[in-house]
């Protein structure tokens, strides 16, 4: 859990870094933590099945620079449905963590 002060720094508009150095379970122990933004994009794949990726919006998490990161979808999900889910993604997380 982020303290105050973290949330705060990490809310600012703007912010160039998106890597910060917290512990999660174990105080003694810091983790090296990355955070991006992301945009959400329905996708369907060649046999049809509908998947979302998150597509990279403003800083980006280093170690998935050179990943695709997608969300695989039930299968029978229709396109308006993958673009329901996409839409709700986008509307509800600011920000994907890495640690």
């Amino acid at each position: 859990m982020l303290s105050s002060s973290e949330q705060k720094a990490n809310s600012r508009p703007g912010r160039s870094s998106a890597i910060s150095l917290h512990a999660r379970s174990c105080p003694a122990e810091a983790k090296l933590t990355e955070r991006g933004q992301y945009c959400f994009v329905p996708k369907e794949s060649a046999c049809g099945h509908f998947w979302v990726a998150a597509e990279p919006a403003r800083d980006t998490i280093k170690s998935l620079d050179d990943c695709v990161l997608g969300f695989d979808l039930e299968p029978g999900v229709s396109h308006s449905r993958a673009v329901a889910v996409a839409d709700f993604l986008n509307r509800n997380i600011v920000a994907i963590t890495l640690t």
